[in-house]
C-alpha cells in the first residue's frame, strides 16, 4: 500500500479548505462596495503627476547608430592588424557597481571606440550633430594625448570615417 505524503501525521495537507478571514472580508457586508478604477488601460499622460511620454516618440539613440556603422566600417575596411573595441563606460550603474567598477580601474569619458595598429593607440569619441563632449571625456582626451594616443572627437558618422580613414586605419575611401 502507498502512502501519499499527506497521509504522514507530520506532513501538513495540501490544501486548506478554510479561508483566513482578514479586516476586509469581515466588513464587506457592511459598506456598499465601491468599484474600482480600472488604471491598466489608461495612458501614462492621463496621471496629473507623470510626464507626457507615452504620446511622444522617443528619440533613438543617434550615438549608438553611429557607433554600430562606424564599427561596420572597421570590420569590413579595417587594415589587417587592427585591433578595434568599445569600452562598455556607458550605461547606468548602481552606487554599488559604479564603486566596484571604479576600484578595478574604470575611468569615465574614455572614447567610444579604441583602436590599436602597429604599436600606436586610437581614440575615438562619437558624437551625434550637436552633441557636447563632458569634462570627464576632456580630461580622459587630454590623459590619452599625453600618453602618446591619438585622439578626434567626430561629429556625425562622415567625420567619423574621414578620422579613420586620415589615421590610415580603413582600405579604400568612400565615393562622396
Amino acid at each position: 500500500m502507498t502512502r501519499k505524503m499527506y497521509d504522514f501525521p507530520h506532513a501538513a495537507a495540501p490544501y486548506t479548505t478554510r479561508r483566513k478571514r482578514t479586516r476586509e472580508s469581515n466588513i464587506r457586508g457592511i459598506l456598499p462596495e465601491v468599484p474600482r478604477q480600472d488604471t491598466t488601460n489608461v495612458a501614462l499622460t492621463d496621471h496629473p503627476n507623470k510626464r507626457a511620454r507615452a504620446l511622444t516618440v522617443r528619440r533613438r539613440n543617434p550615438e549608438a547608430q553611429i557607433q554600430r556603422a562606424v564599427m561596420a566600417h572597421i570590420r569590413a575596411r579595417g587594415v589587417p592588424g587592427l585591433f578595434a573595441f568599445h569600452p562598455a563606460n556607458g550605461g547606468w550603474r548602481s552606487k554599488i557597481e559604479a564603486a566596484i567598477l571604479k576600484g578595478q580601474g574604470v575611468v569615465p569619458g574614455v572614447p567610444d571606440v579604441i583602436l590599436i595598429h602597429d604599436g600606436r593607440t586610437y581614440g575615438l569619441e562619437i558624437k551625434a550633430p550637436g552633441g557636447r563632449i563632458s569634462e570627464n571625456q576632456i580630461a580622459a582626451h587630454s590623459a590619452m594625448t599625453q600618453a602618446g594616443a591619438y585622439v578626434c572627437v567626430a561629429e556625425g558618422l562622415d567625420r567619423a570615417i574621414a578620422a579613420l580613414e586620415a589615421w590610415g586605419l580603413l582600405r579604400g575611401r568612400i565615393a562622396a
